[in-house]
């Protein structure tokens, strides 16, 4: 078994001696014009622990030094090296189009929310009609509906917030965004996850532009980290996270 870590725009690059998963050499996995960057697993699947995700990302850190690379995500592995060149060939043209998109950039990631949230009512959540229960009350269903009705206003509010904040970044930061995403995060109080392309060397150029948007909309609590991988602009990831 290999873990794969990236697909990479070149078909060699230098081992990585004992960075990877179990103490494992970084080696290049040739995939036609690619290579995959992979390291021997006798265990097959990998925990998820802290250290075993930032082990992952430093490998990714390494690669970026000096190549393009279509980041993986933690733990996917793949059977064989003639399984992977197999399954790679199969989307080059995709994997092509993703190295064109990213190379020479990384991704820095925001968490924007507003520091006062506004406040959204509505009905009590009721709970979904049991079809089983013939003595449903008459009212609950409707009570029911409404409360769904109501997520579905708020959660289209909250798309139409996100496209506005998108449009508002890219107003104020100009050609240092070269793509940005912007999604509503899980919890509705915790505002919006926004993920941003940037040039590998205008990174500093960015953080003060950034810091210029935080002076003029004080509204906002922003977070950032970074620089990562560019797992977001990745249009179709090359695994599914299991053994192709």
């Amino acid at each position: 078994m290999l873990h794969v870590y990236a697909i990479v725009d070149s078909v060699r690059f230098g081992i990585i001696p004992g960075e990877g998963h179990e103490a494992g050499d970084i080696v290049p996995a040739p995939c036609g014009a690619f290579a995959a960057a992979v390291s021997a697993s006798s265990a097959g699947a990998i925990a998820p622990t802290p250290q075993n995700v930032w082990r992952h990302e430093r490998v990714l850190e390494r690669l970026m030094r000096d190549h393009t690379v279509l980041p993986l995500r933690f733990g996917t592995i793949c059977r064989d090296a003639d399984a992977l060149k197999e399954y790679v060939l199969g989307s080059a043209d995709l994997y092509r189009n993703d190295l064109g998109r990213v190379r020479g950039k990384v991704e820095i990631a925001l968490r924007i929310a507003d520091r006062v949230p506004s406040v959204q009512t509505g009905e009590p959540v009721a709970a979904e009609p049991d079809a089983a229960n013939d003595h449903e009350p008459a009212g609950r269903g409707a009570a029911y509906l409404r409360t769904r009705l109501q997520r579905l206003r708020n959660d289209t509010a909250r798309e139409g917030r996100g496209k506005e904040l998108e449009q508002l970044l890219r107003r104020h930061l100009g050609a240092l965004l070269k793509d940005v995403l912007c999604a509503p995060r899980a919890d509705s109080a915790a505002g919006y996850a926004v993920s941003c392309l940037v040039e590998r060397d205008g990174v500093a150029a960015f953080s003060g532009a950034l810091n210029g948007f935080r002076g003029k909309h004080p509204q906002f609590e922003i977070t950032c980290t970074g620089p990562w991988a560019p797992y977001s602009f990745v249009a179709m990831p090359p695994f599914s996270g299991g053994a192709p």
